[in-house]
């Protein structure tokens, strides 16, 4: 009789304690902003298959070769893409010359403006594209015309061309951080089952997310010691561009798209669109239907599937919000150097003014 009462008092209070979590989870608009912050309630009623929890589990460290691969590519491309930053007041010295003083704020915001119109397109056309394409094969082709972006900086004759060059700068190197996490994600992500590869998942998210920080650190101080007069930026430009073509070959080298393939898009092509390249030179259809045929199929089959996944989810527009309002704030470093020179009235030389924004 005694245990009878034990065994009641003890499942009445567990049905107590179970109601009460479910009773304080949040619902309407509290559930779609924070509902992801609550763990889901465990179903007694299915079967959990714990067999796979006999097997050892994967182990490592956080510097093991694939997350190292991916800090050394990403600070590197990193790197280079502040040589921009730290050259926008050096080059329009240099091309403007006489005029510098009257159209160097004009110059600064155009190219700012170009460089976060840039990130901003990258992101939004170049997210799939290492879905579609594979991540590691991206990762390298994107770093390579990064190079030639900067290349194309280094022969530039004219403050427009600058601008253009700062648009793609940024627009190939918006692709870099969705690949690494791809790459993250096929080789210990969130479908594995065991916790130490969701530890090693979020170590190689928190250490490749710093890469980029890195690379700013170690990009700026070391490009800015070049800079000794108004000519040298050709040379950084250069610098930058074989500093990136580094971070192209590290990723070729040493980063595969899966443990088991070095190319395995997630996402890939519909084979009859090989078929249609294929069959292209049997057949009487002309290059501008079958690219037609081509976009179409890619649009239908992969990006369209893609983009509803992701827009339905609320956690992605809670971050994008997020991520929205930092990228807005850190465009202000692209003009900190023409707003010290020109707020101090002569009182800062275009030196001094660098230095600050360097520091900054």
């Amino acid at each position: 009789m005694l245990d009878n009462s034990i065994d009641s008092t003890t499942t009445t209070i567990s049905y107590l304690n179970t109601s009460n979590l479910q009773d304080e989870r949040p619902t309407g608009l509290a559930k779609l902003f924070f509902g992801f912050m609550y763990e889901e309630p465990l179903e007694e009623s299915f079967d959990y298959d714990t067999s796979d929890a006999l097997e050892e589990p994967p182990t490592g460290t956080m510097w093991n070769p694939i997350n190292a691969a991916l800090f050394c590519t990403y600070t590197l491309t990193t790197a280079a893409t502040t040589v921009p930053i730290l050259l926008i007041p050096t080059i329009g010295k240099d091309l403007l010359q006489g005029n510098f003083s009257n159209e160097a704020s004009g110059f600064s915001s155009r190219a700012a403006a170009s460089a976060v119109l840039g990130s901003a397109i990258g992101k939004f056309l170049n997210g799939p594209v290492g879905d579609v394409l594979g991540a590691r094969r991206t990762l390298v082709l994107y770093a390579m015309l990064l190079a030639c972006a900067l290349l194309a900086m280094g022969f530039s004759q004219d403050v427009n061309s600058i601008t253009w060059a700062c648009f793609f700068v940024e627009f190939f190197q918006s692709v870099q951080w969705p690949c690494i996490l791809i790459i993250l994600a096929t080789h210990y992500g969130p479908q594995q089952q065991h916790s130490s590869t969701h530890t090693m998942y979020e170590s190689g998210i928190y250490l490749t997310s710093i890469a980029s920080r890195f690379g700013s650190l170690i990009g700026i101080p070391f490009f800015s010691a070049f800079v000794t007069h108004d000519s040298a930026w050709r040379w950084i430009c250069f610098m930058g561009a074989w500093i990136a073509m580094i971070g192209a070959s590290v990723a070729h080298l040493f980063l595969t798209d899966s443990p088991d393939a070095i190319n395995e898009p997630q996402n890939p092509l519909h084979p009859s669109i090989l078929y249609q390249w294929a069959e292209f030179p049997n057949k009487p259809r002309t290059l501008l239907n079958l690219i037609h045929r081509i976009l179409h199929s890619i649009l239908i089959e992969n990006l369209i599937p893609s983009l509803q996944r992701v827009l339905k989810n609320g956690t992605f527009w809670i971050i994008a919000l997020a991520h929205t309002g930092s990228s807005i704030i850190r465009t202000s470093e692209r003009i900190l150097t023409t707003y010290y020179h020109d707020t101090s009235r002569g009182y800062l030389s275009e030196e001094n003014a660098s230095g600050l924004s360097i520091f900054s």
